[in-house]
């Protein structure tokens, strides 16, 4: 149930554009597309973009050298084809590339390379194959990334490097998902951003009432995730359409 197409909340306050990017890659076809999409982000005028490579621990000796050795031309390759992508503009030339090697767990390693050196946002592509309502979406590297970052992440699944129109925050009325709607208004700052949040009764699967009854529930718990997704969006500070819908949020958030 939706009863309207949602209320639009408008607001002065400017998005700050990134001053610090980290992309995790590997030889997979979806950190390249990561790459390319982390380009084109708003950045600011001496941002840094900085180039993520891991390799396994506990490798010794030669193979640690041909490992690190494997990974610096693969960066290096990288660098190069991000540069040319930049320079095609003059807000892309001042924007400085670096390359990192790390050693460990990709996803640990990345998430800690944020935490210690001011990165805004991490960029990584998305190597998962299965449905939104599968156990995997985005596999388990993405997963872990996800779960552990203090910082936004963006998950790239297709190549794209036009720019984005209209942005759905799949959000869940908490005020702490305000960074939601910050994340989203700062990677595309002209694009319609719509907060999205879905309403259902508990345990509705686990119990059985009349019709009337229910339909008087769900509108009850729509009333509540409305009120607090205004409040939500208000506490932001950021211009968004407000929608809340009752249903599964997984198959809502794909229909928005």
């Amino acid at each position: 149930m939706c009863r309207s197409a949602g209320r639009l909340y408008t607001s002065s306050v400017r998005s700050d554009p990134f001053a610090h990017i980290a992309v995790g890659i590997d030889i997979s076809t979806g950190s390249r597309l990561a790459l390319e999409r982390a380009l084109t982000l708003p950045m600011s005028a001496k941002a840094t973009v900085t180039l993520l490579r891991a390799i396994p621990e506990g490798i010794g000796g030669d193979l640690n050298r041909h490992a690190r050795e494997f990974a610096k031309n693969m960066l290096a390759k990288d660098a190069q084809n991000a540069r040319a992508l930049l320079d095609r503009s003059a807000a892309g030339k001042k924007v400085t590339l670096a390359t990192q090697i790390t050693e460990g767990d990709s996803a640990l390693t990345l998430v800690a390379f944020a935490a210690e050196n001011n990165v805004e946002l991490i960029v990584i592509g998305r190597t998962g194959h299965r449905s939104i309502s599968g156990s995997s979406m985005i596999g388990m590297t993405a997963q872990k990334i996800l779960r552990r970052s203090a910082v936004p992440v963006l998950v790239v699944r297709a190549q794209s490097t036009v720019e984005w129109k209209h942005l759905v925050a799949a959000v869940d009325v908490s005020l702490d998902s305000t960074a939601a709607l910050t994340a989203a208004a700062r990677i595309a700052p002209k694009a319609k951003i719509t907060a999205f949040a879905a309403a259902s009764v508990p345990y509705e699967e686990f119990v059985e009432l009349p019709r009337e009854t229910m339909e008087l529930l769900r509108d009850q718990y729509l009333d509540k995730a409305e009120e607090q997704l205004a409040a939500l969006v208000a506490k932001s500070g950021i211009s968004a359409e407000a929608v809340a819908r009752n249903g599964d949020p997984r198959a809502l958030v794909l229909e928005q």
